[in-house]
């Protein structure tokens, strides 16, 4: 086609079979002054095709009524072969409506045969030629704002006054449509149906009967009319992709199949041209997707929570391992006293159920405050490689000869279970509490479950994992189906001698203990539950591969086993800082026949050492004392004697501090209270 800037001459391809019309067309054209026009008559539209083949014309001037072709058929198959020609249609009197129709279609202007003169030819001729330019140059300018449009990483989406998708750009794609695949749906399509109550004017303006929509607090919308100071900004909703599925949303903070998005919206208005005034278009929209700032802000929220958490019950646990290490000391003393007793005493003796009791009552006493130690997480007792299979099918095992034969007890092991390092006492006893705690909740009859699997944790937050790095995890599941609990029990599982169960029947230290052991073991437990819908129990532990340890890692020795009394006769320095504590060990020791130093403090103990260290062949240190600690007086007695034999005893629970006094020579470690049997059993086998 030939430049439109050159207005001096225009090249036109006259389609017409009547001559007598087409000389009077080309006689017009002759006859103008000024612009030259070089017309070329042809009388059918396969010639009219042939000739436009050839790319030199400026416009066209297309008969609707040909020998081969008749009507609108002849305007769409020679628009189709040259939809960039400019063309005029001629039509007769009667046929304005097909000329109508051919406008709609992509023709530039229309003459009736009849009614041309010279005048109104050359108008129209400019007329199409210039309105085509505009086409053009709008075609263009709207493939630039769509390229625009399309690169733009946010969704661009305009819907009709009826809130149906009119335009959207290929960000859509994110929630799995196509955009030709959405044009012509409501929007309600890829909005959350919890959130459409709250954001469409279908839900929200009969609520508001009445109300200033102008007002600071007005509703924002997806399909907003409002536009300059009340459009609708900053309003953020859930956006689900195609298929979505509320059955299978994620149990995660944030859900894995939504996304969440920012709008920004505005009423969209045309101007009548002869009234002036505004009638509603439609909406034009943008959506950012804030769905990593959401899943950031909710893992902050989350991390804060815990943190929050974490702070209480270490401020809890710093309490009850105290309250634990002093009520060790006591009853280490009673205890010691108490064997005593239990040794002098016949089996026939009137005080004989008297001692019985005070023992039996002191080894329960020990067990709480072993289970307020596991909470405060005052160290691991042992640690060796364990698998939970093993421990899960003790507990199956144990369970089933304990508890009413109508609960079934069920038992899901996973296949190739990695291994976990830990206390094997610990951790049994942490499951056997929450199985006990599941059987009671359930009372007579229902289902326990225990499963384990091997899980591999990601960076994405969720309540099952905390704030546990990403990593290799051996998963433990205990559920019920018992009476479950509401949101305000849950809150406070956790926090020692907390207990749901009557006066009586529980001291709330069995999920307390079971937090502290499974935190102190590098892990993270979480619990589920709903009223009448039962609780689940999950705790993740590390899992470690024993072929990539180093050789000889595995169970340290016991710190006990008891036995029937072994005597000595050596000399022993008993340090501690507790005066009944050392009444007590000072006369379990003569009892088995060492004589015995006593020292209240490490200084006084340094004094006793370096006058009689060559008679004393064992000390036995207290860790917690004031001024001089244990870890003070251990490395000043390896000062004066770098053999010096040393069994380290506290009333908290064997941890990091005693591993490394270990590595520094401390041949030992005995946990307060003991007995008689298990001191005499704990020192026969270092002099052994």
């Amino acid at each position: 086609m030939s430049s439109v800037k050159n207005q001096n001459q225009l090249v036109v391809l006259l389609v017409e079979d009547s001559p007598a019309i087409a000389l009077q067309i080309q006689g017009f054209l002759a006859d103008t002054k000024s612009v030259k026009f070089i017309a070329h008559h042809v009388q059918d539209l396969k010639s009219a095709l042939q000739s436009a083949a050839k790319g030199v014309y400026d416009v066209v001037l297309l008969d609707l009524g040909l020998p081969d072709s008749r009507g609108l058929d002849t305007f769409t198959g020679f628009h189709a072969y040259a939809p960039d020609l400019p063309t005029v249609v001629f039509t007769g009197v009667d046929d304005e409506e097909v000329a109508f129709e051919a406008l709609r279609q992509g023709a530039q202007d229309y003459l009736v045969k009849g009614e041309v003169d010279s005048r109104l030819l050359i108008r129209a001729i400019r007329y199409a030629i210039e309105r085509k330019s505009i086409e053009d140059r709008l075609k263009e300018s709207e493939e630039k704002h769509r390229t625009l449009l399309e690169v733009l990483p946010e969704i661009v989406y305009k819907i009709s006054p009826e809130g149906h998708f009119i335009f959207i750009n290929n960000p859509v794609e994110k929630l799995g449509y196509r955009p030709e695949e959405i044009i012509g749906q409501h929007f309600s399509i890829i909005v959350h149906p919890d959130d459409l109550q709250n954001v469409s004017r279908m839900f929200v303006l009969p609520k508001l009967k009445g109300q200033d929509t102008r007002s600071e607090g007005a509703p924002k919308l997806v399909d907003e009319r409002r536009s300059g100071d009340r459009m609708t900004r900053d309003l953020v909703l859930r956006l689900i992709p195609k298929g979505w599925d509320r059955s299978k949303e994620s149990n995660c903070v944030i859900g894995l199949l939504t996304s969440y998005g920012e709008i920004t919206a505005t009423g969209y208005y045309l101007t009548d041209k002869r009234t002036r005034e505004k009638r509603f278009n439609g909406t034009v929209g943008i959506i950012k997707d804030i769905t990593e700032r959401r899943r950031a802000e909710a893992e902050k929220l989350e991390l804060e929570k815990r943190l929050r958490q974490s702070q209480k019950m270490e401020a809890i646990g710093r309490l009850a391992g105290g309250i634990a290490h002093d009520m060790n000391n006591v009853l280490g003393a009673i205890l010691g006293s108490a064997s005593v007793l239990d040794e002098e005493i016949g089996f026939d003796h009137a005080n004989r159920e008297d001692v019985d009791n005070i023992i039996a009552a002191c080894r329960k006493g020990r067990d709480l405050t072993r289970d307020l130690l596991g909470f405060a997480r005052k160290g691991k007792y042992v640690k060796e490689i364990l698998s939970l299979n093993e421990i899960a099918l003790e507990a199956q095992s144990l369970l089933a000869r304990t508890i009413t034969k109508k609960i079934n007890i069920e038992v899901d092991l996973g296949k190739e279970l990695h291994c976990i390092e830990g206390d094997r006492n610990q951790i049994h006893h942490a499951l056997m509490n929450l199985c006990i705690n599941a059987a009671d909740a359930m009372k007579t009859h229902g289902t326990l479950t225990i499963s384990t699997r091997n899980v591999v944790l990601d960076r994405q937050p969720s309540t099952e994992r905390g704030a546990l790095p990403p990593g290799d995890y051996v998963e433990t599941r205990v559920s019920d189906t018992g009476v479950g609990m509401d949101a305000e029990t849950l809150k406070n599982v956790f926090e020692p001698f907390f207990t749901t169960k009557p006066k009586g029947e529980g001291t709330g230290l069995g999920l307390a203990m079971v937090y502290g052991v499974i935190e102190n073991h590098g892990g993270f437990v979480s619990i589920s539950s709903e009223s009448g819908k039962g609780t689940t129990v999950v705790f993740l532990l590390p899992a470690v591969f024993p072929a990539a340890m180093a050789k000889g890692q595995g169970a340290d020795r016991p710190a006990w086993e008891k036995s029937c009394l072994i005597k000595g006769s050596r000399s022993v320095l008993l340090v501690d800082d507790e005066a009944f504590v050392r009444v007590s060990v000072r006369r379990l020791l003569e009892r088995l026949g060492y004589r015995t130093f006593v020292a209240a403090d490490g200084r006084t103990a340094l004094d006793i050492y370096r006058r009689n260290k060559d008679e004393i062949s064992l000390v036995i240190l207290d860790l917690i004392m004031p001024e001089m600690d244990g870890r003070e007086t251990f490395e000043a007695l390896l000062a004066i004697n770098p053999n010096v034999k040393v069994l380290l005893s506290s009333g908290y629970s064997k941890d990091e501090k005693v591993e490394s006094l270990f590595k520094r020579g401390a041949i030992g470690f005995v946990q307060k209270p003991f007995d008689l049997q298990s001191l005499s059993a704990e020192l026969n086998s270092y002099f052994a």
